[in-house]
């Protein structure tokens, strides 16, 4: 009883109701991918790849009822839920773990093979089982538009090397899974490469075989060719095939290039392209990315600035690592590069000297094929022209080049002619 004559009544104290607090959890959890989604709460690392594009969402009954519109927003949907880059990578990290294939983006198939080697899917049905898609006609007929090609830049006083680039599976096929092996041993009949070193044999074009020297060089070489973790040739193999090339050059067209000497190695962690197929497996560790790589420690006795040629290079991806050993070794002044048929790169000389595995940031052009290019700074005004043909796309032949460039020079006098000359393939 209190003073004042009422009874106090005691209360049971508030008991808190767990289940309450879990649901409040688990509704935060629900709730996190769409705030990451729209707020971009914590910052996450994009997916390394490209995704091939949605298609349109076309609003319909006819959609809705089909089911493309369902499939439409369920793909939007899943590749912008937040999340999803840290989400991929776990997933990918178990697989890697456990020994099975990770979930790639589609454009990109990697493998991860004997000993940590990755390696793409294309490479390996290429060595599995060569093309053998070119005719001899197809062949003659490119091997002799190089050779035209290569008459005229020399009657200029200018000089052109083909060069054939290699793969990483030919390269080291002892890292390859017996699959690829057995089909390899079972492969019969003459491969579109084999046919077109065969033409190239008799032509008199200036070409360098990547492949043959790597074979050639490959047990007396102290360092590998290619990384584990990098789906191109290495810094230090680039380097090298770069001294062959400027002698070659030297040898054929009678230039005195000055050619770099290696006077040393230095290792480090991957550089530049090194690592390029290993961030393409989206995962947050790879055994085999902590190998260190070697570097060549380069000499140069460079000519003036002014005096240096400025270069053209015509290819694949593989030229990336050349450009960048170009300007590495101080042998050219200006650059530019088609890469493949639909961008136009162009590299200007760097106010620093670059070590081995940097690259010079080009200006980028995407174009609409060759016939919008401006031939006159192409290629009308370069010293030395560099063809460079990737050994598993030998069957694309340069994707219509020295077809194209033939035709630039037959019109060259006529530049009206050039807004309407097809210049395909």
């Amino acid at each position: 009883m209190s003073g004042n004559g009422c009874s106090e009544l005691l209360l049971p104290p508030r008991r808190r109701n767990p289940r309450r607090w879990l649901a409040i959890g688990f509704g935060l959890l629900l709730a996190m991918p769409l705030l990451q989604m729209n707020f971009r709460v914590l910052p996450e690392k994009p997916l390394v790849g490209v995704e091939n594009k949605t298609k349109r969402l076309r609003v319909s009954f006819n959609n809705w009822w089909n089911g493309t519109m369902a499939e439409s927003i369920e793909v939007r949907m899943s590749r912008r839920m937040g999340f999803r880059p840290t989400l991929v990578r776990i997933a990918n990290q178990f697989r890697v773990a456990l020994g099975s294939e990770p979930s790639k983006l589609e454009n990109k198939r990697v493998t991860v093979c004997k000993d940590n080697w990755l390696l793409a899917e294309n490479y390996m049905d290429y060595y599995a089982s060569p093309t053998q898609v070119l005719s001899d006609a197809e062949v003659s007929e490119f091997v002799g538009e190089l050779k035209e090609l290569q008459d005229r830049l020399r009657a200029e006083g200018k000089a052109m090397i083909f060069v054939i680039t290699p793969s990483k599976a030919e390269a080291y096929p002892e890292y390859l899974p017996e699959w690829a092996l057995k089909e390899r041993q079972a492969y019969e009949g003459e491969s579109d490469l084999e046919r077109l070193r065969r033409h190239l044999a008799v032509s008199g074009v200036v070409v360098f075989d990547t492949p043959k020297y790597f074979q050639q060089h490959k047990n007396a070489s102290p360092q590998k060719f290619f990384t584990k973790t990098g789906i191109h040739w290495n810094y230090y193999a680039a380097f090298h095939v770069w001294r062959e090339l400027l002698q070659l050059v030297n040898r054929e067209y009678g230039k005195n290039l000055p050619v770099p000497e290696q006077i040393g190695v230095e290792y480090d962690g991957p550089r530049g392209t090194d690592d390029d197929i290993a961030k393409l497996l989206n995962v947050f560790y790879l055994p085999g990315v902590e190998d260190p790589v070697a570097y060549p420690i380069v000499r140069t006795n460079p000519l003036p600035e002014s005096a240096r040629p400025d270069f053209l290079f015509a290819g694949t991806s593989f030229s990336r690592t050349l450009v960048d050993t170009l300007y590495l070794t101080e042998s050219g002044r200006n650059c530019d590069y088609l890469f493949y048929k639909s961008r136009y790169l162009s590299h200007r000389i760097p106010e620093e000297k670059l070590s081995a595995g940097e690259h010079v940031d080009p200006a980028r052009t995407n174009i609409k094929g060759f016939e919008s290019l401006n031939w006159d700074t192409t290629l009308f005004d370069k010293e030395i022209v560099v063809i460079e043909m990737l050994e598993i796309r030998a069957d694309e032949l340069l994707f219509g080049f020295p077809k194209a460039a033939l035709a630039a020079f037959k019109y060259r006098s006529r530049p009206d002619q050039l807004a309407v000359r097809p210049f395909e393939r």
